[in-house]
């Protein structure tokens, strides 16, 4: 005898009661009850062949009810199933928008860094156009300096030799004035000795003043004082009393630089004054 059962998945099976074998409803497969009562009698009909199968109605109610309530506690199960993933996938979509809001956060945090840093490139490239411009400017001021360097060292070094070759000519003319005041101090020396002659110089000015005496028989202590004052490499006389002669013994002695022909002079135009 084969009795109907349902399994967990809802397929309908055939099972032997004497060996157990199920037996699987094919795609074709179908009922029509022949008599109600328990056993109750179905036909089985497979393409075209008809089988007479005994089912008890009673154990089939029990089996189906047994599947209803598997089913009732199926669906209890998935729903519970189905509530906690409603609640993961709650939790995950709190997460990703959380996680959405701080990377859009992050986004707006680089973008705005990324603006401050191009900004602040922008500034530093026009820095440095600045800087290699006023560089530039600078370079060629230098160099224009440089030039103006070269052309007053080559004057300098111009102006240095003419002031050596300068220098030489004073040396020359110092050295022959220190030998005409050597030969004229020894004519001096004559002259204080024999003739009266005092001679001073003047601290306020590059004068000296050459003072004679014994020059008048009448008054032999009278004094006659002539001047000279070197003015740059020129002789300039004064006297006391003054002598007429004066203009003409100036350009003598700056003529021939004879100091001690110039006293001799000068006292005789002195003497003439007697």
């Amino acid at each position: 005898m084969r009795n109907n059962y349902v399994d967990r998945k809802g397929q309908i099976s055939l099972v032997d009661s004497k060996t157990g074998v199920k037996e699987r409803r094919p795609p074709n497969f179908k009922f029509e009850i022949l008599a109600m009562g328990n056993p109750a009698k179905f036909a089985k009909k497979t393409d075209g062949a008809s089988v007479q199968y005994s089912v008890d109605s009673v154990g089939f109610c029990q089996d189906v009810e047994l599947n209803k309530q598997a089913l009732l506690n199926l669906k209890s199960v998935a729903s519970c199933r189905l509530l906690e993933l409603s609640q993961e996938l709650a939790v995950s979509e709190k997460k990703c928008r959380d996680d959405v809001a701080v990377l859009q956060s992050n986004i707006e945090r680089l973008r705005a860094e990324r603006s401050s840093v191009q900004g602040n490139q922008h500034k530093c490239e026009q820095e440095l156009a600045a800087l290699s411009a006023k560089l530039a400017s600078l370079q060629t001021l230098l160099l224009e300096k440089k030039k103006e360097r070269d052309a007053e060292e080559q004057c300098l070094n111009g102006v240095q030799r003419e002031v050596n070759a300068k220098q030489n000519i004073l040396d020359e003319i110092i050295a022959q004035n220190e030998n005409g005041v050597a030969v004229a101090g020894r004519g001096v020396s004559l002259y204080e000795k024999h003739l009266g002659l005092n001679i001073r110089k003047l601290s306020t000015s590059n004068t000296t003043v050459f003072s004679f005496t014994q020059v008048q028989r009448a008054d032999p202590l009278r004094v006659f004082e002539v001047a000279v004052t070197l003015n740059g490499d020129q002789y300039e006389l004064a006297s006391d009393p003054p002598l007429a002669d004066l203009p003409t013994l100036q350009r003598r002695l700056n003529h021939t630089n004879n100091l001690a022909g110039f006293l001799i002079h000068a006292r005789k135009a002195f003497k003439k004054l007697d």
